[in-house]
């Protein structure tokens, strides 16, 4: 445990053994690392420094150490209302600091004395032996207390309430632990098997709203000033309630019932996650089989979308189907040979788009005007971004325009010598954006409907 005792030349200090050997730091600036600061933070609302004092090997082993303090290392056997609200207001205290990446369970040491305090190891160091350790120890250490893209203020809410299921002597909401990354992160995205009444017999019903809305948090914006108050309300009386027999029996049988149902259902989701994509082309054929075999007979049959529209609203709903990906109005707008690449596109997006509602509970899409109006956020895993921004049409002679605008695919590669095309995007990658310019040729039917006739497209990707 990156805690201890250490005397050196005579004197006590308080040590953090790093567990990594001395050449490990190379890659890094050990100095930067060594002027690195902890904190004491202590219930009453005061905060002291704890500075580093020097660094050391020791058979290897690189160690950090600092002024004695006497005191424990985190553990959640050792959470009580008193500690869990102290750590809420560090929470507070650190919610904008630029170093904190998240709770690491070795970077906490509780401090003896006439008032409860709490240190806080330097966030520069413990990252790095977060970072830089073995993966066994992030299982232990790390994964159990942080979910993954959640940061701030959002990240803190999730990981208070986690341990205020440990401070009520609970077992952790997501035990065990998927040791799969994929399994794991898609785990602690979700809520917990248990709802927190089941997993906490006897929890009171407000305590139980906070501890659900916050696993993981919800859009009702929980705070952590909520938090500290609900841990404060604790100190003063326990937010659990005794049981009679009949009450426990009929709490255990929920629970085993809501397990199994829970189990299943997770089982279900990585099953899928990881055959998804072989079903999903299955699907997605079928799907494909069955669209292009009605549609023809159907518009046959019936007048297209576009008819009396002018030759400019039929340009607009065209590049309109790159966000609504309606492919059927793609289709009235071009010709299907003008329009294949395009009308691929949109249709593979949808369809697939369908498959993954149906088993995930989301498209797993979002598109390239709210990505960019949200402000280019982080994308979670398995969503990408595709549509089109900043689109100007311009009216030329003879039923012609020139669109310009920017295409955003789910990280693409240029793909060369192919007209019409854009490239295909691959799996997880971060957004690509080309800018496009089209010359558009449009032409009356017999109906009497515009219909694009010609694409002459130009693309290349933004630097």
């Amino acid at each position: 445990m990156p805690y201890e005792v250490l005397s050196r030349n005579g004197k006590i200090y308080s040590a953090i053994p790093t567990g990594l050997k001395a050449r490990v730091f190379r890659s890094t600036d050990l100095g930067e690392l060594q002027n690195s600061k902890g904190w004491i933070f202590h219930s009453s609302g005061k905060k002291e420094e704890w500075p580093l004092e020097g660094v050391m090997e020791r058979e290897e082993e690189l160690i950090f150490y600092g002024p004695a303090l006497k005191g424990c290392p985190f553990r959640a056997s050792l959470l009580t209302p008193e500690r869990f609200s102290l750590i809420l207001k560090v929470f507070l205290a650190m919610k904008d600091e630029k170093d904190w990446e998240g709770f690491y369970a070795p970077g906490w040491v509780f401090l003896g004395g006439a008032e409860e305090r709490i240190l806080l190891l330097p966030l520069k160091v413990m990252n790095f032996i977060c970072h830089t350790s073995a993966e066994h120890l992030r299982q232990e250490f790390w994964y159990p207390y942080n979910s993954p893209g959640l940061s701030g203020e959002r990240s803190m809410v999730f990981t208070s309430a986690l341990l205020a299921c440990l401070c009520l002597k609970s077992p952790h909401p997501y035990a065990p632990l998927e040791k799969d990354e994929g399994d794991r992160n898609e785990q602690l995205r979700r809520p917990p098997l248990l709802p927190p009444d089941l997993l906490i017999p006897g929890l009171a019903p407000e305590s139980a709203a906070l501890i659900k809305a916050s696993l993981p948090p919800d859009k009702t914006g929980i705070t952590l000033q909520r938090w500290l108050k609900e841990a404060e309300s604790w100190k003063e009386k326990s937010p659990i309630r005794p049981l009679s027999p009949e009450e426990k029996e009929s709490v255990k049988k929920k629970a085993a019932f809501e397990n199994r149902k829970g189990v299943k259902g997770q089982n279900r989701r990585q099953f899928l996650r990881k055959k998804g994509s072989f079903y999903g082309i299955l699907l997605l054929g079928l799907a494909l089989f069955l669209t292009f075999v009605s549609i023809p007979v159907k518009k046959a049959l019936e007048p297209p979308l576009t008819m009396g529209l002018s030759p400019l609203k039929v340009v607009e709903l065209y590049y309109g189907c790159f966000d609504s990906l309606n492919q059927e109005l793609m289709e009235d707008c071009a010709k299907g040979s003008i329009a294949k690449e395009d009308l691929r596109q949109v249709t593979n997006l949808f369809v697939t788009g369908r498959v993954r509602m149906g088993y995930e509970g989301q498209s797993g899409l979002i598109s390239a005007r709210q990505w960019l109006e949200e402000g280019r956020p982080a994308l979670k895993q398995g969503v990408h971004v595709y549509g089109i921004t900043g689109l100007n049409i311009k009216t030329l002679k003879d039923h012609r325009f020139k669109a310009e605008y920017a295409k955003w695919l789910p990280g693409a590669t240029p793909e060369k010598n192919q007209k019409n095309s854009f490239p295909r995007g691959t799996r997880d990658s971060l957004p690509a954006e080309f800018q496009v310019v089209d010359i558009l040729e449009l032409k009356q039917e017999r109906r009497g409907n515009w219909r694009i006739e010609s694409i002459i497209r130009s693309s290349k990707p933004e630097k």
